[in-house]
Parts: C-alpha cells; structure tokens; sequence
C-alpha cells in the first residue's frame, strides 16, 4: 500500500478533491490528510478521471 497526500473538499473529509506530492500548507490548501490509496474516498477520486489522466496519478 501507498500513503499519499490529498486534500478533502471539506473537513468532513468524505471527498477528495485533489493529490499532492507532498504535504501543502495548510493555511493555503486546508483539510488535508495522508491517506492510502487503496481508501476508496480515493479510489473513487481516481475512477471519476478518464484512463488516459488516470496515468498520471498513483494507482489504487
């Protein structure tokens, strides 16, 4: 399993909106977390990506 950094839409943390290579400051980039990418708030952040983009993000 891989960590990685995403940002949720809100601090309810059920939507990830976007990844980062690494951790953001937070004042500018809030409500992030580390998370595994086999999570499926991030699987179904991947999959929303059509296969060709998909290349460019760490796969679940």
């Amino acid at each position: 399993m891989a960590s990685i950094h995403v940002q949720f839409e809100d601090e309810s943390e059920q939507r990830v909106v976007a990844v980062f290579g690494s951790e953001q400051q937070s004042d500018v980039y809030p409500n992030q977390a580390v998370i595994e990418t086999t999570d499926l708030r991030y699987i179904e952040f991947y999959e929303s990506f059509p296969v060709f983009m998909r290349a460019t993000l760490p796969a679940p």
